[in-house]
């Protein structure tokens, strides 16, 4: 035998082992397997695919698609290794690379998974119009694919064809079977409604979502969320304070339960909810520019300037707590301070009164 045979026996020795790790889930284990095989045999491209799936697994995207480029430069009419190139970059959040991936591998031959990726790409870039066509296409493929049917009601929402969503809601719902698949449908087909300006029949999916989850919290929160935007806040508190009987452990109820009491002026209810949400979620900085707002309205400038100051220090992107400190400091007639925040917000594209 010779040194090259041996050399490639033993390559395909490593690589079947790789496999049996997969195989299991064992991606770590699989991964120095792979790459001693690639060492000995660079232009095995089976074993080269299969690092790029591991590597896409441990979360190196960059790693995946330097794989996924070799083993299309070694086999360059093969459509599956470009389109899981394609799948690697919209990982990355690279979409329009993804979507040209795509497009190429399209090109090189058919692909059934293809209509839903470029659907994905599409939607992720806001071509809506584009992105409802190929989940259509896919529908037709496989008329059950639910999450392609959850995907082009988002892109009808996205133009505004509410009814056609809803639709497409309607018919998801009835092959539904999880519990947090029927709540994401009626949660999203109140939204339907709020968006079409239906406020009546919003209502009616918020109580059909609570009738059927009643003993959670969260389509609770989510009700008193719309009857916020109904600007009914005493109905939401009541809403809530159910919603926190469940499960005093939301951070989210606590948080909305804050915002309907602040519009009611119970300021000092609303701080408390506000200091309780911070206890459970202290890395969210809208909460402390929440209980800035709080106390601001209750006159201690200096407790809000702080939780400005926090969720800026949090978030230096943030432009709510910035407009609410520099409207804060322009009352204090602070103006250099102020007119820091506001040439900070104009680098952001914020419109500065």
């Amino acid at each position: 035998m010779t040194d090259e045979s041996e050399t490639t026996l033993s390559a395909e020795h490593l690589f079947a082992e790789a496999k049996a790790s997969i195989e299991q889930g064992q991606w770590v284990e699989a991964l120095p397997k792979l790459d001693e095989a690639l060492k000995l045999a660079p232009d095995f491209v089976a074993a080269r695919v299969a690092r790029a799936g591991v590597r896409a697994e441990l979360g190196d995207a960059a790693g995946t698609v330097a794989d996924l480029d070799e083993a299309a430069r070694l086999q360059p009419d093969e459509p599956e290794h470009v389109a899981q190139r394609g799948r690697a970059l919209y990982a990355m959040g690279q979409f329009e690379s993804a979507l040209e991936a795509f497009e190429q591998a399209a090109k090189l031959g058919p692909l059934a998974e293809l209509a839903f990726d470029r659907g994905q790409c599409a939607l992720a870039l806001s071509r809506h119009a584009e992105a409802e066509a190929w989940f259509s296409e896919d529908l037709e493929r496989d008329a059950s694919s639910e999450l392609s049917r959850w995907n082009r009601h988002l892109a009808r929402r996205g133009q505004d064809k509410h009814d056609e969503a809803l639709d497409d809601l309607r018919i998801a719902l009835e092959s539904a079977q999880s519990p947090d698949a029927i709540f994401a449908i009626l949660d999203a087909r109140r939204d339907v409604y709020v968006e079409k300006g239906d406020p009546q029949a919003a209502m009616e999916a918020s109580m059909a979502l609570v009738e059927r989850f009643p003993e959670q919290a969260d389509p609770l929160v989510s009700q008193s969320r719309l009857l916020l935007q109904l600007d009914r806040p005493a109905e939401a508190e009541m809403t809530l304070d159910v919603a926190i009987e469940l499960d005093d452990g939301s951070a989210e109820a606590h948080t909305m339960r804050a915002l309907a009491r602040y519009e009611q002026d119970k300021h000092a209810e609303a701080l408390a909810d506000l200091d309780r949400a911070i206890e459970l979620d202290p890395e969210d900085p809208t909460l402390f520019s929440h209980r800035g707002w709080v106390h601001q309205a209750m006159g201690t400038t200096k407790a809000a300037l702080a939780d400005y100051d926090r969720a800026i220090e949090m978030a230096p992107a943030f432009p709510d707590a910035r407009h609410q400190r520099r409207a804060l400091l322009l009352e204090l007639g602070r103006t250099d301070d102020a007119d820091k925040d506001r040439e900070a917000l104009e680098a952001m594209g914020e419109t500065v009164e």
